[in-house]
């Protein structure tokens, strides 16, 4: 969720959410559990391949017209499905698959680097609340692979947290090296929140709010875990950009540090946090109060102290976002100011972002390489074809010894005929392997066809390497930026 007044949707919320800002999320204590929730199950693994009935029939949503999020007043509904899904794979890809019949935006995934354990959050704007005093919608809703992306068990909410006021957003998931898991989102009010299971997403620890000791409310979390899983970080904006964080697996939660100097509204998008305990996160900011004039800066944010102190290298400037060629219109910074990063196994970093190659003209996706931490950058290379395309929403992903994949949105098969393409390198983002198109679905559901769909369906999605080498990619579609739409994943096959 990115939005750059957020005090218009918080007085939507009500005088409940402001009574609510300074209580934690309470959780029902499981027998043998203390302190932990179980994620609740919602329906069958059947129902959520995409065939047959669904709970989710879309007449609860159109009947109560608004969510609390007043930008999304109109992200209601269940996209209608239209026919089989007409996959036709890209050659070592398994072909895309829905991730359920939910109306789904913004996911993120986990892969367990001990195990075959692959975890997929996703934010859901339709079905039935998770509990009797449960804001409806919008809530995160979990799945679990026990088989590296395969398949995947039924779905469950991640916290009914009853009790809260206003909807769930921005969810997080992350892993540790021993199989632990994070999550991280916002929990109602705009207050951020953080759990952890360690018995693969079955229980979960009463989440922490971590922006208490902070500005105030607090949006668009991004979740950064050591491999060790001691030291946990969450990059956060109100306007400026602060980092909360934890360095005892997430028990207790440190004030919030303000990271930067200058009067700019920032947007974390990636993060990392090295063997040795630097940690580095990707951002994109805008000039405050310009209504996302440019220029835009994309910079990285990096601590090489256990996060005592910050810094923040700019590692490009590029041209505002072009206007939004979505078909029922988007917030005006929708398309623009994306930065997002990944560390291969040598700890040398790749950042990918989006940018206009002039103010409201075309805009590519580019990469750029960091062998110190984040403190210095190369030159960018771009990635999306040049030409009138709009490319955006990069996300990288590494491994081994300078191996990276990228994925990106772009529609250069006409306007609103949307895809997701992916490269890669293995020499450190110096080549590249051509672009294949991994959102290969050609119909199924009304806003996709043969040539794409209709826009791009979140502000972020995701790519994980499995712990079997493979690649696993998550992203949203959908008619237009309200919807209604889905979240979407792909595999690599070897």
């Amino acid at each position: 969720m990115r939005s750059s007044v957020p005090f218009r949707r918080f007085l939507l919320l009500g005088t409940a959410c402001l009574a609510l800002v300074l209580a934690a999320c309470s959780s029902p204590q499981q027998p043998g559990a203390q302190g932990q929730h179980s994620s609740t199950s919602e329906q069958s693994a059947a129902d959520e391949a995409g065939s047959g009935a669904s709970e989710d029939s879309g007449t609860e949503e159109s009947r109560s017209g608004e969510s609390d999020d007043a930008d999304r007043i109109q992200r209601t509904g269940i996209a209608p499905r239209t026919g089989p899904l007409d996959r036709a794979p890209a050659a070592g890809w398994a072909g895309e698959t829905l991730f359920g019949r939910g109306n789904d935006w913004e996911p993120n995934a986990a892969a367990d680097p001990s195990g075959p354990y692959v975890y997929m959050v996703t934010t859901r704007y339709s079905g039935h609340p998770a509990c009797s005093t449960c804001t409806k919608y919008p809530y995160i809703v979990l799945k679990v692979s026990k088989d590296n992306g395969r398949t995947f068990g039924p779905k469950s909410y991640l916290c009914p947290c009853p009790g809260r006021t206003g909807g769930q957003y921005d969810p997080q998931i992350e892993t540790d090296a021993k199989g632990d898991v994070y999550a991280a989102w916002i929990n109602g009010g705009f207050r951020i929140v953080e759990s952890r299971s360690t018995d693969h997403g079955k229980t979960w620890s009463t989440p922490k709010v971590v922006t208490r000791g902070g500005p105030g409310w607090a949006d668009h979390p991004w979740l950064a875990v050591s491999p060790r899983g001691k030291d946990v970080y969450i990059a956060f904006n109100h306007q400026d950009s602060y980092i909360a964080q934890s360095h005892d697996f997430g028990r207790t939660w440190e004030n919030p540090i303000r990271t930067n100097s200058a009067h700019r509204y920032h947007y974390a998008g990636g993060g990392y946090v090295f063997l040795n305990g630097d940690v580095v996160y990707s951002q994109a900011n805008y000039p405050l109060g310009k209504g996302y004039a440019g220029p835009v800066h994309i910079v990285s944010t990096w601590s090489h102290d256990g996060g005592k102190t910050w810094h923040t290298t700019q590692v490009d400037s590029v041209g505002v976002q072009p206007p939004c060629v979505d078909n029922r219109g988007c917030p005006n910074n929708h398309l623009g100011g994306h930065a997002n990063l990944a560390a291969d196994a040598q700890g040398n970093l790749l950042i990918t972002y989006d940018g206009a190659i002039y103010d409201k003209g075309p805009q590519y996706v580019y990469v750029s390489r960091s062998t110190d931490g984040g403190k210095t950058w190369g030159p960018r290379t771009r990635l999306s074809p040049a030409g009138k395309e709009i490319a955006t929403t990069p996300t990288v992903t590494g491994t081994g010894k300078g191996q990276f994949g990228v994925w990106y949105y772009d529609e250069r098969n006409g306007q609103h005929e949307w895809n997701v393409w992916y490269r890669s390198t293995t020499d450190g983002g110096r080549t590249w392997s051509p672009d294949v198109r991994i959102s290969d679905a050609r119909g199924g559901l009304g806003y996709k066809n043969a040539q794409g769909f209709g826009a791009d369906y979140g502000d972020y999605g995701d790519m994980v390497v499995m712990s079997d080498g493979e690649t696993f990619a998550v992203w949203g579609e959908g008619y237009s930026y309200y919807g209604p739409g889905g979240t979407w994943y792909n595999r690599t096959t070897g």
